[in-house]
């Protein structure tokens, strides 16, 4: 792999904020409170442990209607990665989530519209969960699909206007079309790509690729939400999980803190992928363990392909048990005739 000279602070100084307005609140909140920087990590801590305690109430309630152990909870927050990266390096993906799931749950009870509602919040703090969209057709249909959509896009714009200028929109903009077309960090199979193309051209083909696999990232999300039958609301994180699995897996960047969301979704689930990839990924910590940022070939390799193993042994016991269950319906239908 190749060494750059850079760690994530000098990177993150020479471009504009990719965060959405309320997620700037946030921080302006913690810069009201004192210009001392101590006071300042207290506050946002103290808001991002706010944000754990709601996670952890409302993933309850979620299994409660799921009807599954609420024990998975502490997969995730138990889990030393969460800890690490929410209330210890403050990335806020914690609040996100926690927004998340209340829509989560509001929508698993009918209550679409106040679920559209904390939906916006969800993406005025990371724009991710838009992905999750297409994924909400089969559950909503038509008709509320666009009312929920709709209110959505207005608490959005309404939360723009707290900080929302031209310029802090090109700006915002400009740095999301950085994170698909120049940086890079523990990738799958954009590495793989990268290095095929290094052998064929000699060079870093990321501005090509990059915006091509983007495009695949949105192709197989609406595939997914085509092809994949709702059945029962169990669907529902199953399919956000492996949403967030083929964003990850596509994507040029993937820094720990991104692999929390496919974590919240997978103790939602039978599959363990999602709790396996959150020890895998802090293998990439080793990257910055020197003064040359470096990453090691081999641990990328450990990483991806002990994720891969368990991904596709999961898929497989899954599709199995899918198969014995649909046998075992047709044979009871079969009696009852």
């Amino acid at each position: 792999m190749r060494a750059l000279y850079h760690g994530m602070g000098e990177l993150s100084q020479q471009h504009f904020t990719c965060y959405p307005p309320l997620n700037q609140l946030f921080f302006a909140i913690a810069a009201g409170f004192s210009d001392n920087m101590l006071t300042q990590i207290i506050v946002l801590r103290l808001i991002m442990l706010l944000a754990d305690i709601g996670i952890i109430l409302v993933a309850k309630k979620i299994a409660g209607h799921l009807k599954i152990s609420v024990h998975n909870i502490w997969l995730f927050a138990l889990n030393p990665f969460v800890i690490l990266e929410f209330t210890g390096n403050l990335h806020f993906e914690g609040v996100m989530i926690f927004f998340l799931l209340c829509s989560i749950y509001l929508l698993l009870e009918n209550q679409w519209l106040f679920s559209s509602v904390f939906f916006a919040f969800a993406v005025q703090v990371k724009l991710i969960p838009l992905i999750l969209l297409p994924l909400l057709f089969k559950k909503l249909g038509l008709r509320k699909m666009i009312g929920f959509t709709a209110v959505s896009a207005i608490v959005i714009l309404l939360l723009g206007k707290l900080f929302l200028n031209e310029d802090f929109l090109l700006n915002m903009l400009g740095s999301v079309d950085l994170y698909f077309g120049t940086f890079e960090f523990n990738a799958g199979i954009f590495y793989v790509i990268r290095e095929i193309g290094f052998m064929l051209v000699g060079y870093d083909t990321i501005q090509t690729t990059g915006p091509i696999l983007t495009k695949i990232i949105l192709v197989s999300i609406i595939m997914l939400a085509l092809l994949r039958k709702y059945k029962s609301d169990h669907d529902l994180p199953v399919l956000f999980m492996f949403a967030f699995f083929i964003f990850y897996g596509f994507s040029t960047t993937v820094h720990p803190w991104y692999i929390s969301l496919v974590l919240i979704c997978s103790v939602f689930t039978q599959f363990k992928s999602g709790v396996v990839w959150s020890l895998l990924v802090m293998l990439s910590y080793s990257a910055y363990q020197h003064e040359i940022f470096h990453e090691n070939p081999i641990y990328l390799f450990a990483e991806y392909l002990t994720l891969l193993a368990v991904l596709i042994y999961e898929l497989r016991k899954y599709h199995q048990k899918e198969n014995a269950s649909l046998q075992t319906n047709l044979l009871l239908k079969g009696h009852s005739v």
